[in-house]
């Protein structure tokens, strides 16, 4: 029901978003797009760019990018046959931020 009143950057950005916010192999739901896209067509929708507050449903952008970055170390794990020494290559990490990062987010 959105309007797209931005140009295509806009609608872009907006597909960038859910897709960082919706768990691998999962498909984007409402929850994963701005407020302003779910809002009913006939509500004013802010200005594109405006901040929006963080909703109860809605990840935090920290959560988000934890999220991003466990997948994306777990996909890397797995593309590498779990060699650490190669995904650590493969990610422009160290070995040991690597290790840090597997710990912290539970991979192994």
């Amino acid at each position: 029901r959105y309007d797209w009143p931005g140009n295509i950057r806009e609608l872009q950005n907006e597909i960038e978003r859910a897709i960082v916010l919706t768990p691998s192999g999962e498909t984007i739901k409402p929850e994963q797009l701005s407020s302003h896209v779910r809002a009913p067509a006939s509500s004013a929708a802010p200005t594109p760019g405006a901040s929006e507050p963080a909703q109860n449903n809605s990840p935090t952008f920290r959560q988000a990018r934890s999220s991003f970055e466990a997948r994306f170390i777990a996909d890397t794990l797995a593309r590498n046959s779990g060699n650490v020494s190669r995904t650590a290559e493969a990610l422009g990490l160290s070995r040991i931020q690597l290790q840090r990062k597997i710990k912290e987010y539970g991979l192994r």
